[in-house]
């Protein structure tokens, strides 16, 4: 994002230049820069998760321009999140994944091309993307370099060390890093525009009411941070200008946050803690030395300060790792090797893969439930459909032959007592399933003994059946009259209930439960009066 408002004010500063400028020289490149504006073209690919390499191409044809203009590109790539720029980098992810869904939305909608508008406003550059890039530069011998934190504090360390003698970017921050010469808005004809940081002090008029002639570069840095940067986000109301007037006028941070709130601007303590955190960010970051093939602070911490104790700057993790991230050997994220694109779409395609027999074996799993359950298609298929089939279904003549049912069953004598039922309800009716016979128990066939007043086939009239709370009453002790069709849907109902207290119902059965109804409760045996 850089410092908002900054580069439209340092604008008058500027000179147009051609790259021939920089003949025989060195320029670090702001890679990240390129492959923003590369990616322009193919947003809505980048989006799709769909193959393109024509960021790259854009990339590598720059690249090109530079070279027969004779000159060295060090493309400088991003490396992993500095914690100070954590808040900021939540918020822009949160941005880009709203803009990706609204695009997503656009397009489900047919307006592709206001998608692609949204697209491009939401493009995320991650390691895959900028390895592309890195393998395309190992391929035409350019020097790549892999940032441990910040490529824009590399690239200001690569100018301050005299590794190299510009930087090509698109960002402000490098004016608050006093790179001293920077090039912005190349085109494809080489022309771009310079902005020698001197010339700010040397009395170059900005505006009719800013002139940075008396500043030091403390000053301007306090400017930049006050109107707003990647570490610390303005105060209300606080824009560029602003910051310029407050600055003018003091000498130290404590006075700046008194002016702030004089003037009506937050300004507390916990502001003045993030502001002390943000310069540090801007003057001690960690970077490589490419010449030492060390991590190293961009300045070295005042005596008597101990770096350690500021990690939002970075840590000094091992040279080893730095210096096969900084080859671009290692993801500076995962510190692991680098997945080429072919590479990570197998590992997506095999990821996907085992999502799906995953999932068809979850089905398949519940189908089985189902089927030894007696339902489904297959149920006639399952080794327990012969089981399920040969469970007998009581019918009752008259209520003294369901008075000695019930009272058999609450002795465990029925026969249903042998098996593991469970009763789910489908559409209000009453579904009746059962699993295999437990271990040791007989398999109950059609042809069994029944308790007397009792046959063991099925009740003729299906459309009869109905749930519990309804049938409650076929046995009922207060003389109304109800059908022995009833009185056996009843019965039915009453021995599976009650023979699934103590079991597991299966999955499949409890999905259906929440998914279509409740289930049938399992009732207390009622007393029988004689």
């Amino acid at each position: 994002m850089g410092i908002q408002g900054l580069l439209p004010l340092v604008q008058p500063a500027m000179r147009k230049v051609h790259m021939r400028a920089f003949e025989g020289k060195r320029v670090a490149i702001d890679a990240f820069s390129w492959l923003h504006r590369g990616a322009y073209a193919c947003a809505m690919d980048l989006a799709l998760r769909k193959q393109t390499d024509m960021h790259v191409r854009f990339c590598m044809k720059r690249i090109a321009l530079l070279k027969q203009c004779n000159i060295t590109p060090i493309m400088v790539f991003d490396g992993q999140p500095l914690p100070s720029k954590r808040n900021e980098n939540q918020r822009r992810t949160a941005q880009r994944l709203e803009g990706r869904k609204r695009g997503l939305a656009l397009l489900r909608e047919g307006k592709r091309a206001e998608a692609r508008r949204q697209f491009s406003q939401s493009i995320h550059i991650d390691g895959a993307i900028a390895f592309q890039l890195i393998e395309a530069c190992r391929k035409a011998a350019i020097e790549v370099l892999v940032a441990p934190y910040e490529a824009d504090a590399q690239m200001a360390f690569l100018a301050h060390s005299g590794y190299v003698d510009a930087v090509l970017t698109e960002d402000s921050d490098l004016i608050v890093y006093q790179v001293p010469c920077i090039i912005y808005k190349l085109e494809e004809s080489g022309e771009a525009q310079l902005m020698e940081v001197n010339l700010l002090y040397r009395g170059a008029q900005l505006d009719s009411n800013i002139n940075f002639a008396s500043w030091t570069p403390t000053m301007f840095r306090w400017m930049c941070i006050l109107a707003g940067c990647d570490y610390l986000p303005s105060a209300a109301r606080m824009g560029i200008k602003s910051a310029y007037r407050i600055v003018r006028t003091s000498r130290s941070i404590a006075q700046i946050c008194k002016t702030m709130s004089a003037q009506g601007f937050a300004g507390d303590a916990e502001y003045m803690r993030g502001f002390v955190k943000a310069e540090n960010t801007f003057l001690h970051q960690v970077v490589f030395d490419p010449q030492t093939q060390q991590l190293r602070y961009l300045t070295a911490w005042p005596e008597g300060s101990d770096g350690s104790q500021h990690n939002y700057v970075g840590e000094l993790f091992e040279n080893e790792l730095a210096r096969a991230i900084a080859c671009g050997a290692l993801d500076p994220m995962t510190h692991r090797p680098h997945q080429s694109h072919a590479e990570r779409s197998a590992a997506t395609a095999s990821a996907k893969r085992s999502a799906n027999q995953a999932h068809h074996n979850d089905r398949s799993q519940l189908a089985d439930a189902d089927a030894g359950a007696g339902n489904g298609s297959t149920a006639g298929l399952h080794p327990s459909a012969a089981a399920v089939a040969a469970l007998p279904v009581p019918q009752v003549a008259d209520k003294a032959s369901a008075r000695d049912y019930l009272r058999q069953f609450e002795h465990g004598t029925a026969q249903s007592r042998t098996l593991d039922a469970f009763v789910v309800t489908r559409s209000s009716r009453a579904v009746i399933a059962s699993s295999a016979p437990r271990a040791g128990s007989p398999v109950p066939r059609s042809s069994g003994h029944a308790p007397s007043g009792l046959s063991s086939t099925p009740p003729t009239s299906p459309t009869k059946r109905r749930t519990l709370p309804a049938l409650r009453k076929a046995v009922s002790q207060d003389g109304q009259t109800k059908t022995s069709a009833d009185a056996s849907a009843y019965l039915h109902l009453q021995a599976s209930a009650s023979v699934t207290r103590g079991f597991k119902q299966p999955q499949s059965a409890l999905l259906r439960t929440k998914q279509e109804s409740t289930s049938v409760p399992s009732l207390p045996a009622r007393p029988v009066k004689r």
